[in-house]
C-alpha cells in the first residue's frame, strides 16, 4: 500500500498540489500536522487549506499545536470543515471528564478504537485500510498549572499514552503508523517504547530525512515544512520492516 504524508505545510499548497496530480484513488494521504495558517492567537475565520485536504480525501491528520485551540467554539468550526479525522492520544478535555488521568484516557482511547468511534473534536485513534493511525500533540501546558484551571483541557505525557495505547493495540493489530507532532528529538524518545515494525510519520520540528532513521525496529521520518516535500511509504502488511520510503521534493 502507498500512503503518502506531509507535515508543517502551515498553509503552503505546493505539497497538496503535487498530490492532486500523483495520488490515486488505491493511495492513502495523511498528514502530520500544522497544516494551518492560524494559531491559538491567530484566528482565521475559514481555514482553506483544509478544503483542498478533503478534496484529496485525507484520512486523517495529527493534532499540531497550530491544530488544537483553547477555545471548543473554534475546535467545532475546524472540525466542520474537515472531512477527515483529527488524531491526538494525549490530550483530555475535563469538561468531560474531570478527574482522568492517563490510564482512563488509555483505556477510553482504545475503547473507541475498538468500536471504530469517531469523536467530533479529536480522536485518538482510528483503523484505516486495517492500518491503525494514532495521533500525538506536543504539551502545551504543564498538569495542574494556570491554564488548564482556566480552559479544562489537560495534556498527558505524549510518550507514556502514545507508548501504551499502541501497545495494547497491537495485541490485535500489529500494523500501526504514529501521526506525531513531537518533533523529531522527541519521537527518538518514543520509538523505543512502540512495538516493533511501527512506523512514526513526524512533524513539528522540520525536519526533512532523506532516509528513515531506525531506532530498536521503529521507523521514523519526516517530510521538513512549508510543502517543499511530500513522504511516500510503501507500506508492506506482512512485514512492515521491510517496508520502504522515500522523500519527493514537489
Amino acid at each position: 500500500m502507498q500512503i503518502y504524508h506531509t507535515n508543517d505545510m502551515h498553509n503552503c499548497n505546493e505539497a497538496l498540489l503535487w498530490l492532486t496530480r500523483s495520488i490515486t484513488d488505491k493511495d492513502i494521504y495523511v498528514d502530520s500536522g500544522d497544516a494551518l495558517a492560524g494559531s491559538n492567537t491567530i484566528y482565521r475565520r475559514s481555514e482553506p487549506i483544509l478544503h483542498k485536504m478533503n478534496k484529496l480525501r485525507c484520512r486523517a491528520m495529527a493534532m499540531g499545536n497550530r491544530e488544537f485551540n483553547y477555545q471548543r467554539r473554534v475546535l467545532d468550526i475546524r472540525s466542520e470543515e474537515r472531512n477527515f479525522p483529527l488524531l491526538c492520544s494525549n490530550l483530555s478535555d475535563l469538561n468531560e471528564c474531570p478527574n482522568d488521568d492517563s490510564t482512563n484516557l488509555v483505556d477510553r482511547a482504545y475503547q473507541d478504537w475498538r468500536e471504530n468511534k469517531i469523536r467530533k473534536r479529536w480522536t485518538a485513534a482510528i483503523n484505516v485500510e486495517n492500518l491503525t493511525l494514532i495521533g500525538v500533540t506536543p504539551v502545551q501546558y504543564r498538569h495542574n498549572c494556570f491554564w488548564e484551571k482556566i480552559f479544562k483541557f489537560r495534556f498527558f505525557d505524549p510518550i507514556e499514552t502514545t507508548a501504551k495505547l499502541a501497545q495494547k493495540i497491537f495485541i490485535q493489530n500489529k500494523n500501526i503508523l504514529i501521526l506525531s507532532h513531537l518533533g523529531l528529538e522527541r519521537d527518538l524518545e518514543l520509538a523505543p517504547r512502540l512495538p516493533k515494525g511501527t512506523w512514526i510519520l513526524g512533524g513539528h520540528s522540520h525536519t526533512a530525512l532523506s532516509e528513515p532513521i531506525q531506532k530498536e525496529g521503529v521507523y521514523i521520518t519526516q517530510t521538513g515544512c512549508y510543502g517543499q516535500y511530500v513522504g511516500l511509504l510503501d507500506y508492506d502488511f506482512d512485514n512492515p520492516e521491510r517496508s520502504t520510503h522515500r522523500l519527493i521534493k514537489v
